[in-house]
């Protein structure tokens, strides 16, 4: 995926069209819920600004971690016979990881991880689509460390004798793990029969897959500490905006929430799961904070992990495309 056809993308007509769609659930979730639009204001406009900071800070300090888990992943097994310090940095890594999260916002499919691939495979020498393998490594990986995660969030809302939420999201959660490392499972037991039934280029093309994702799972101890510190920032940054505006919530409850949030943009039907993240988090935050303060709460915690995204990943993305271009040059 060229940046080139990335910045086309931010302004094709399906872009457009998925903002139109996002825009009307959140329409139909603001008149849906009879909400107080004066009241909610006065809300926002009333939060604490040293928390709401802090919780900006923490979001961002959060990318440098997912750029270290990358990292390590991708030196797993020296991938290609290639040792880690052929491979991208580990601030590299992180830009390329913020990156994506700024074209996720606004492309189908989660088309930034196509586009770290790219970068990856560019920066390290590595083939496409085995650096695509590592990034797939890496949602199998987060899927199964949320799973884990919110059991220990639900099981501490209980000790703490909150309210307990809905199982549904259990049960979405053990559906996805299952599915997944049973995939993961498949490809490592018949992938090379697989990939021997295949043309020239489709063997080519699996098999560099399969390298990158198997051997991406080989000494997993620090991937896996980095992915809970990852998901710990996102649960610590929820709780700093839920306490400024004025509400409060465990951080057990938080760190559930969270992850809900973490599960619906695994695979999102609009650019950065716009409109359904809402939805979603608004319909779990309810029951503990009421629809207002709900609402209030989301539309804090979206303007930091989506609108500030876009708007510090345009100029972003820009400076490392013409710092690209430089480079090609010299």
């Amino acid at each position: 995926m060229r940046p080139e056809s990335q910045i086309r993308k931010m302004f094709s007509p399906y872009t457009l069209i998925s903002f139109g769609a996002a825009a009307g659930i959140l329409y139909f979730l603001v008149s849906h819920f009879n909400l107080d639009i004066p009241e909610l204001l006065t809300t926002i406009r009333n939060a604490h600004l040293g928390l709401y900071i802090l919780a900006l800070t923490v979001h961002y300090s959060s990318f440098p971690i997912r750029g270290a888990r990358w990292h390590y992943l991708a030196a797993n097994g020296e991938l290609h016979g290639e040792s880690p310090e052929r491979l991208p940095s580990i601030r590299e890594c992180s830009l390329l990881v913020f990156l994506g999260w700024f074209a996720n916002s606004f492309g189908w499919l989660r088309i930034g991880d196509a586009y770290r691939a790219y970068a990856f495979s560019e920066s390290s020498k590595l083939g496409f689509f085995n650096s695509l393998g590592i990034i797939i490594a890496e949602k199998i990986l987060d899927i199964t460390v949320i799973l884990f995660l919110l059991l220990i969030s639900f099981v501490g809302i209980i000790i703490l004798r909150d309210l307990v939420p809905s199982t549904t999201v259990l049960v979405m959660a053990i559906g996805l793990t299952s599915v997944s490392l049973t995939l993961l499972g498949i490809m490592a037991k018949l992938g090379p029969t697989i990939s021997h039934r295949l043309p020239g280029r489709a063997y080519l093309i699996y098999s560099s897959f399969q390298q990158g994702t198997l051997n991406s799972f080989q000494g997993l101890r620090i991937a896996i500490a980095l992915s809970i510190a990852g998901w710990f920032s996102e649960a610590l940054r929820l709780y700093l905006v839920i306490r400024s505006v004025g509400y409060s919530l465990s951080l057990a409850s938080s760190l559930f929430v969270a992850l809900v949030s973490a599960l619906i943009t695994i695979f999102p039907l609009t650019p950065g799961g716009v409109g359904f993240v809402e939805t979603g988090v608004v319909a779990v935050l309810s029951p503990w904070i009421g629809q207002s303060g709900a609402v209030a709460i989301t539309i804090a915690d979206r303007s930091i992990t989506y609108l500030s995204v876009l708007v510090f990943g345009g100029p972003a993305f820009t400076l490392k495309y013409l710092w690209g271009q430089r480079s090609k040059l010299v």
